[in-house]
């Protein structure tokens, strides 16, 4: 819980950039920082449904890593740096 609300509170941090006036970074945060929640968002809800005795998925685990790579991809694209290697 203290993650993903501190998650939100960068989404907020990163949208006022935007306002401020710094467009492509406050953008590219804010796009980095949602990527994140959503991560976090599908690790509690496996997590919760492991807990109730659901069955133990690996497909999501799958789908985090898929999402960790193209956020970094994303970001090393919009910074003009090459992506690392993962």
């Amino acid at each position: 819980m203290g993650l993903t609300i501190g998650v939100i509170g960068l989404i907020v941090h990163d949208v006022q950039k935007i306002f401020a006036g710094n467009i492509e970074h406050g953008v590219i945060s804010t796009l980095g920082s949602l990527l994140i929640l959503w991560v976090l968002i599908e690790l509690i809800n496996t997590e919760i449904s492991h807990l109730k005795g659901g069955k133990f998925y690996i497909s999501v685990f799958i789908g985090v890593a898929l999402v960790t790579v193209i956020r970094a991809t994303m970001i090393a694209t919009f910074k003009h740096e090459k992506p690392p290697l993962v």
